[in-house]
């Protein structure tokens, strides 16, 4: 079975973009951790923002041969 994954990106106001996280396979999750580090990082005036990127499907190790 494969789960989608969804990355995090920090985009500053210049369009470079750095890698926060990858790792995420829940879309509300991931939803939830922009939400909030948008109003957090506006908040603050940090002039940066966050975005969710699909990754696509990560496969998940198979269970044949713990049998």
């Amino acid at each position: 079975m494969a789960d989608v994954a969804y990355a995090i990106w920090c985009v500053e106001p210049d369009g470079s973009r750095q890698l926060v996280r990858d790792d995420i396979t829940d879309k509300q999750h991931v939803d939830r951790l922009v939400s909030m580090g948008n109003e957090g990082a506006k908040r603050r005036n940090l002039g940066h923002h966050y975005e969710v990127e699909l990754l696509g499907a990560q496969s998940q190790p198979s269970e044949a041969g713990n049998a």
